[in-house]
């Protein structure tokens, strides 16, 4: 009996201490972050106090900076409700260890912190350098160091690297930026380390900015990560000068970890660049460079590589991969003369290699093919030139790119307006890609002419075997351009929706699926624009973009008389482009570039469509923001697509053109659904 109740005591004074020990934990927490709302649904995420602009605290006394709205943007992508807690670097880090934070906003790797740190994708990459008094004299090199104090923030990876790579220089920890700039400024310490673009923010709020110069040469360029407590994987191949910034957690939370990389991955390249804007002044400072359509020079620099640990050991253990590629679209995809695979596909493909290392075997199948050989594992990606969607053996990526559908037929044939005018005529068209299937199911009162290939189908055209083509925009613009087929012409919009090009992966490696939606996503407007326009014709783009200019500036600015010949549609003139291209250059040599710089710099979208087609044919950048499509998925589209079901722009078209109104009112619904008003 008395065993029995040693034992029960023993038990209830365990359940107090246990009850103690997280009341107490509890309290941490609360205090730690200044807030007795902490919920168990809430995550902590600690930053340092003293890291402008990256985070640091407000005159107000409340968390700030590049890294606080970075986090606060992925709450918002994630759902999940965040507290900051803010502190110097070392305390940070220690209520970090003991378990009351949930996330390290960002941290640089080291083997040491890998221990217990599982850190995420890179969020961020900083350079370091050393600062001096100009008071007390600047060393040239490191070696001058020796022997001489220099300072450095406590428990950072760079107090960890100075004693173990130099250990002649005498380091001085110091709890705060701040001290250790004042250490430095009466001389106790010869020189400290730290990040330019923190340092020169502090000194210019002490009043110091020409008190100190830095060295020329930079250390330590790293990526900031954010980090979690780790269970697995060391980073242990990645080199000392490249390291980076990353998020972390601790160690044997792989379901935060997750979170956290998921988070991110659904930030793009473009919002990080917004939010580095606001703190980052200098365009030449920032990491991500200056956000799309910013007045600011400069532009985003190339992405950066956010892949997560696992996602890069994936890829040391699979670094070829098979692609089966149709290559009979040009420019698309096509076999050169050299019998080397090019077209925008390559060049994709060509992105995806410089962003990852892995390398991409291409051969060639036809299209018919391709599904049955990802489903036997005999190629592991294709590029999905035909209508499918996910199923067993398959899924797809993001869209690389939109294909836009037209008819083309001969100078002498009358214009289009969409494929119901194509009744009784014979149409070529390449078998088995998504249009052929619709309208042989859709519209049997046409007669098909199935061709192997679009120049195939085309040439049928211009020799009068075939009445109309319908193919891409791009691979039609390009045939007509690279083959001389001077008789041919866009003459109608064949479908209202664009293709969405993208590449079909074998579904039993989920880890291509993400690693190649990431290069996808990240891929910058300007990068993608790069690849369109290296294989659009450039004289056919140049073409639309005259007529547009004579026309609009007729009717706005009543400076031009009337030039006869130019209301035709611009591609019935295409034989005789050079010829109108130098009329148009003279005609326009005083008012063009005025013009240009209204339209490209309204504050308001503007839509210019052809008269007698309706079809969309020059926009400019306000367009596409508030439609949230690039110009080249809005050129060639019909205006009817841009207005909200509900309401038919037709009619409101037809009546402005028949009245000579150069300018409607009108409502455009963008991709996700968002209604604005427009000119």
């Amino acid at each position: 009996m008395k065993l029995k109740l040693k034992h029960i005591l023993c038990a209830f004074l365990l359940g107090i201490a246990s009850n103690i020990a997280a009341d107490e934990l509890v309290v941490e927490r609360k205090s730690l972050n200044g807030s007795s709302a902490k919920s168990s649904d809430t995550l902590v995420i600690t930053l340092r106090n003293d890291f402008p602009p990256l985070s640091f605290l407000s005159v107000e006394g409340q968390p700030a900076g590049l890294f606080v709205d970075m986090w606060r943007l992925w709450a918002e992508k994630t759902g999940r409700k965040i507290e900051f807690h803010c502190a110097a670097f070392q305390d940070t880090l220690d209520s970090f260890k003991k378990g009351t934070s949930d996330i390290y906003s960002a941290l640089n790797y080291s083997e040491e912190r890998s221990e217990w740190i599982a850190f995420s994708q890179p969020i961020y990459e900083l350079s370091f350098c050393f600062f001096f008094s100009k008071k007390h004299g600047k060393a040239l090199n490191i070696s001058e160091l020796n022997g001489q104090k220099v300072g450095v923030t406590r428990g950072t990876y760079l107090e960890e690297q100075l004693h173990k790579r130099y250990p002649d220089i005498e380091v001085v920890p110091f709890a705060a930026n701040e001290d250790m700039i004042r250490a430095a400024l009466e001389g106790k310490i010869l020189a400290f380390l730290s990040t330019p673009a923190s340092t020169s923010v502090m000194l210019r709020q002490m009043g110091l900015a020409v008190e100190f110069e830095s060295s020329d040469e930079k250390f330590f360029t790293r990526t900031l990560h954010a980090g979690v407590l780790k269970h697995n994987k060391e980073l242990s191949d990645e080199k000392f000068f490249t390291r980076t910034l990353h998020a972390g957690v601790l160690k044997h939370n792989k379901e935060l970890l997750s979170l956290v990389d998921k988070g991110l991955d659904l930030i793009s390249n473009q919002e990080l660049a917004e939010i580095e804007q606001r703190w980052v002044p200098d365009p030449d400072k920032r990491y991500y460079g200056t956000p799309p359509n910013s007045p600011l020079e400069g532009g985003q620099r190339e992405a950066m590589n956010r892949l997560t640990a696992a996602e890069e050991a994936w890829i040391r253990a699979h670094h070829t991969i098979k692609i089966s590629v149709p290559a009979v679209f040009p420019p698309v995809m096509f076999l050169a003369e050299d019998k080397r695979f090019q077209g925008m596909v390559q060049d994709y493909l060509d992105l995806f290699s410089k962003r990852t290392g892995m390398h991409f075997n291409p051969f060639y199948a036809p299209l018919s093919e391709l599904p049955e050989l990802i489903q036997t594992r005999r190629t592991d990606i294709f590029p999905a030139f035909m209508g499918l969607q996910p199923n067993q053996f398959m899924d797809l990526t993001d869209s690389c790119f939109t294909i836009s559908w037209v008819i083309v037929n001969r100078l002498d044939a009358p214009f289009l307006r969409d494929v119901k005018d194509l009744t009784g005529m014979k149409v070529a068209i390449v078998k088995d890609i998504p249009l052929y299937n619709h309208l042989k199911k859709d519209h049997p009162e046409i007669e098909l002419y199935p061709a192997d290939n679009p120049v195939t189908a085309m040439q049928s055209v211009s020799s009068g075997n075939a009445d109309a083509f319908v193919g891409a925009f791009v691979v039609a613009g390009y045939v007509m351009q690279k083959y001389q087929i001077g008789n041919l012409k866009i003459a109608g919009q064949a479908e209202n929706e664009d293709f969405l090009f993208k590449f079909a992966v074998r579904n039993d490696w989920p880890e291509l699926i993400s690693i190649l939606n990431k290069v996808i996503r990240f891929t910058t407007p300007q990068e993608h624009d790069q690849i369109f326009h290296k294989w659009m014709p450039i004289r056919y783009e140049h073409t639309v973009a005259w007529q547009t200019v004579i026309k609009w500036v007729l009717w706005v600015g009543g400076i031009l008389g009337m030039i006869s010949g130019l209301m035709l549609f611009w591609n019935r003139k295409l034989a005789k482009e050079i010829l109108q291209r130098k009329t148009v250059e003279s005609a326009l040599q005083d008012s063009e570039e005025q013009f240009r710089l209204v339209f490209e710099q309204s504050r308001d979208a503007v839509f210019w469509a052809d008269p007698e087609t309706g079809i969309i044919i020059n926009c400019n950048a306000k367009a596409e923001e508030i439609t949230e499509r690039t110009r080249e998925e809005l050129i060639w589209m019909h205006q009817s697509r841009l207005h909200p079901s509900e309401q038919d722009g037709t009619e409101a078209f037809q009546h402005a053109v028949a009245q000579d109104i150069p300018n409607i009112e009108a409502e455009v619904i963008s991709r996700t659904g968002k209604i604005t008003p427009v000119l």
